[in-house]
C-alpha cells in the first residue's frame, strides 16, 4: 500500500510539472524607445530633409509610427511609416519647426527632432547703378536730367544720393 501511495504521489508531482516539449511563453511584446534621426536639421525655407525613426522594444512588437508637427510651419509626405520628408514652408522668418514620431503601438513612446529653418527672406543688395542723362554734352549754363535706376536682388531701397565727383 506504501508503494501504490507513492507511486501516486510521484505520479502527481511529474504530471504538475510543464512539459518540456512545449515552447515557453512567449514574452509580452513592449516598445522601450522610439528614436528620430533627422538627415539635416538646418534647412533653408522650401528645403527637404528626410526624417527616419526607430522604434525598440522586446517581444514581438509593432513598429508602426505615426508622424505630427508640434510646432512651426511646414509639411510631411506621409504621417506613417518609418521615413518621411519633411518639407519647409516657402515664406518664413528664421523659426523651428518640432516634428515627432509616436508609437502605434504604446503612444507614451515617442521622440521629437527640432529643425532649424533659415529665413526665407534675401538680404537687399544693389549690383547695378544705370545712369541714364537727356543730354551728353553740355554748354556753360545749360542744364541735363539725370536718371538713375538702381538692380540688384531683395526688396532694397531703389532711392539714390546724386553727389557731383569733379568739373563742378
Amino acid at each position: 500500500m506504501k508503494r501504490i501511495l507513492t507511486a501516486l504521489a510521484l505520479t502527481a508531482v511529474i504530471s504538475s510539472c510543464s512539459n518540456p516539449a512545449e515552447p515557453p511563453p512567449a514574452a509580452t511584446p513592449t516598445v522601450t524607445a522610439v528614436t528620430v534621426v533627422a538627415a539635416t536639421s538646418t534647412l533653408n525655407a522650401s528645403a527637404t530633409t528626410a526624417l527616419t525613426a526607430t522604434v525598440t522594444g522586446t517581444g514581438a512588437f509593432n513598429t508602426a509610427l505615426t508622424w505630427s508637427i508640434v510646432t512651426g510651419g511646414g509639411t510631411l509626405s506621409s504621417t506613417t511609416g518609418a521615413t518621411v520628408t519633411f518639407s519647409a514652408p516657402s515664406a518664413v522668418t528664421a523659426s523651428a519647426t518640432v516634428v515627432k514620431a509616436t508609437s502605434a503601438a504604446d503612444s507614451s513612446k515617442s521622440a521629437s527632432v527640432t529643425l532649424n529653418i533659415n529665413s526665407s527672406t534675401v538680404a537687399p543688395t544693389i549690383t547695378d547703378v544705370t545712369v541714364t542723362a537727356t543730354k551728353v554734352a553740355l554748354r556753360e549754363g545749360s542744364s541735363s536730367t539725370l536718371q538713375g535706376t538702381p538692380t540688384g536682388t531683395g526688396a532694397f531701397d531703389p532711392s539714390l544720393t546724386w553727389t557731383i565727383e569733379s568739373g563742378g
